[in-house]
C-alpha cells in the first residue's frame, strides 16, 4: 500500500535530519511554550520553523538556548530594524507566525537576557495582543452572534428550521461560532490576569 502525501513528507523530512512535531500552546502559555522548545534544544532539535500548532525542528548537536518571543505588528519597513535590536542584544531570530516573533539565545554566549522578557516589556506585549482580539471579537461579540441568534429565532418562526438540512447548517454554525466566541474571550481574561499579575510584581 501506497504512502499518504503527509507520510511521504514526514520520511522525507526524516531524510534530511528534521521532523514536525504538533503540539498546541495559547497565547497565555508562553512561558511553557518557551521551556519545551528549550528542553528540545538540550535533546539536540532545534527550531527552524513555526507552524500553526506545529513546529519544525531540525537536528544537531544538544545546545542550551533560551527562546523568547514577541508579539508586535510591524510595518512593511519596520522589520529589519525590529529584527537588528535582537540580532545586537545576541539572540537569532528564527521566523514567525503572523505577528508573533520567535527568538534564541545561547546561554553560554551571555546574551540580554532582559530584552523583551522584564516584565514592563511583557506588560506591553500582552496589551498589544489584548487590543488585537477586543479589535476582532469586539464586533463579533456585539452584532454578530447577536444578530444571528435573531435570525435563527425569526426563521424559526417562520418554519424555515423545519427542514432538517437548513436547521443542521444553522445549528453547527452557532455552535462553531459559540464556541470561538467563549475561546476568545477566555484568552481575553487570562491575558488581562497576566497584566495585572505582572503589575503587582514590578509594585511589589
Amino acid at each position: 500500500m501506497g504512502r499518504t502525501l503527509s507520510e511521504r513528507r514526514d520520511f522525507r523530512m526524516r531524510l534530511a535530519g528534521t521532523k514536525r512535531v504538533i503540539r498546541t500552546f495559547l497565547a497565555w502559555q508562553e512561558e511553557k511554550e518557551e521551556k519545551w522548545l528549550s528542553e528540545m534544544s538540550k535533546k539536540g532539535w532545534h527550531l527552524v520553523r513555526v507552524g500553526f500548532f506545529n513546529y519544525t525542528f531540525r537536528e544537531g548537536a544538544p545546545r542550551d538556548y533560551e527562546y523568547r518571543f514577541d508579539f508586535k505588528i510591524l510595518g512593511r519597513n519596520d522589520f529589519e530594524d525590529y529584527r537588528s535590536t535582537f540580532e545586537d542584544a545576541g539572540w537569532e531570530y528564527i521566523g514567525n507566525l503572523g505577528s508573533w516573533y520567535y527568538f534564541r539565545a545561547d546561554v553560554s554566549k551571555d546574551p540580554d537576557m532582559e530584552l523583551y522578557s522584564n516584565n514592563r516589556s511583557k506588560i506591553e506585549k500582552y496589551k498589544r495582543l489584548l487590543i488585537l482580539l477586543a479589535i476582532i471579537i469586539g464586533p463579533a461579540m456585539i452584532y454578530g452572534l447577536p444578530n444571528l441568534y435573531m435570525r435563527v429565532i425569526d426563521m424559526a418562526g417562520d418554519s424555515v428550521l423545519n427542514d432538517p438540512v437548513v436547521f443542521n447548517i444553522y445549528l453547527s454554525f452557532i455552535i462553531i461560532l459559540t464556541i470561538i466566541e467563549i475561546w476568545a474571550v477566555y484568552g481575553i481574561i487570562r491575558i488581562a490576569m497576566i497584566i495585572n499579575r505582572l503589575k503587582r510584581d514590578i509594585r511589589e
